[in-house]
């Protein structure tokens, strides 16, 4: 068993060496796909274990959506790899650490980095996902959108919460080249948290209150929008969005 994974991590190395691009993007699509399977399987035996306590799991996702999985797949191998890689090449490039650099520049050197990652490539890819996620989901640009406005907030504060020690070990300790294999090996779980929140959320104002922000009115009657008969009369529209303002209220 030893012997087969020195095997396959010298087979990995060396295709890194030969095809780092290829390489790096087939690892990311890989560990995004089977994150979304994960995901599907932690879901299906929720449903099943409530199920069998006899409650009602007509809601929930009991089959597994192999299709979904490609999506995934696909939004890592073209999407997802290739930013992260053009991403992190370009920022070693320009935030360089020094040569005979001490360890404390080393450690302002990642905190920088982490700093970059989080305010500017982090935001990006998480609108990205939500958006190209949706359209791959067969929805319109302008529900895609709405998909990204409605889950961005909690699952960025999520994200600041999980990857800025993930990233400071990665800029600190890591080559640039095994950065897509890391990130995506802990991005095994972070997809399959993704999957959820694309598939499932969570309860937004409940999560965002412990952080004392509250979803603003317009934004929850805005959010309705979408469901309302463009039939409806004025008045009936007018009358409509009051009383989502109230229920937020």
């Amino acid at each position: 068993m030893v012997k087969r994974l020195k095997y396959v991590w010298h087979a990995y190395n060396l295709a890194l060496q030969k095809r780092p691009f290829l390489t790096q993007i087939a690892t990311a699509g890989t560990l995004y796909a089977t994150g979304d399977a994960l995901c599907q399987e932690i879901m299906i035996r929720r449903a099943q274990s409530d199920a069998h306590h006899g409650k009602d799991t007509s809601h929930e996702h009991s089959k597994y959506d192999l299709w979904r999985t490609i999506r995934f797949g696909v939004y890592g191998l073209t999407i997802s790899g290739p930013l992260s890689y053009v991403w992190y090449k370009a920022l070693d490039k320009v935030i360089k650490l020094p040569k005979g650099a001490s360890r404390l520049q080393a450690v302002k050197v990642s905190c920088y980095k982490v700093l970059w990652d989080e305010l500017a490539f982090g935001p990006a890819t998480l609108a990205v996902f939500f958006t190209a996620m949706s359209l791959l989901e067969g929805k319109t640009i302008k529900e895609s959108v709405q998909k990204c406005k409605s889950e961005f907030l909690t699952t960025f504060i999520i994200d600041l919460i999980v990857w800025p020690g993930a990233q400071f070990v990665n800029f600190l300790f890591l080559p640039t080249h095994y950065r897509i294999l890391y990130i995506s090996t802990l991005n095994l779980f972070w997809n399959a948290f993704l999957s959820n929140m694309q598939h499932h959320g969570i309860d937004h104002d409940a999560f965002l209150s412990k952080f004392g922000i509250r979803s603003s009115a317009p934004a929850a009657a805005e959010s309705t929008l979408s469901i309302i008969d463009v039939t409806l009369s004025e008045q009936a529209l007018k009358k409509q969005i009051e009383e989502e303002v109230n229920k937020v209220d």
